[in-house]
């Protein structure tokens, strides 16, 4: 039985005919036709940067996973501390004084003195110790 043969299209087009080729030979061939146009210098660079790019992107995931994990686990926390302070009776919200609300105490409402006065000489009646 004689050994089967095989042609190699050329990328120029079927023009041009080749001789018949062995298996090997046109597997030689199609490798040294289709093989990248760079040096083994230039590949290890792409390999290099192309690993470097993965390298930062599973450290970026890895990061954005702790944050995520660092999150659930703040929320978890705040909701248990509502969820205790909602047992014992108190505030869920924490509660601060508006500016509006200080402004008040500090300077008045306009209708009466609402602090002792600092200065006993000026006549004022009100003091911190008659509260």
């Amino acid at each position: 039985m004689p050994q089967q043969v095989f042609a190699v299209l050329s990328r120029i087009g079927p023009d041009r005919p080749l001789p018949p080729m062995s298996l090997r030979q046109a597997k030689a061939r199609y490798r040294q036709q289709t093989r990248p146009q760079i040096s083994k210098a230039e590949q290890r660079r792409i390999d290099r940067e192309e690993q470097d790019r993965h390298r930062k992107e599973t450290a970026a995931e890895r990061s954005r996973q702790a944050a995520k994990v660092a999150r659930d686990r703040k929320h978890a926390r705040e909701e248990l501390e509502r969820v205790e302070r909602r047992k014992k009776g108190l505030p869920v919200a924490g509660c601060r004084a508006s500016q509006g609300l200080i402004s008040c105490f500090i300077r008045g409402t306009g209708t009466g003195n609402k602090r002792a006065c600092e200065d006993p000489d000026d006549g004022c009646i009100e003091d911190s110790a008659s509260r």
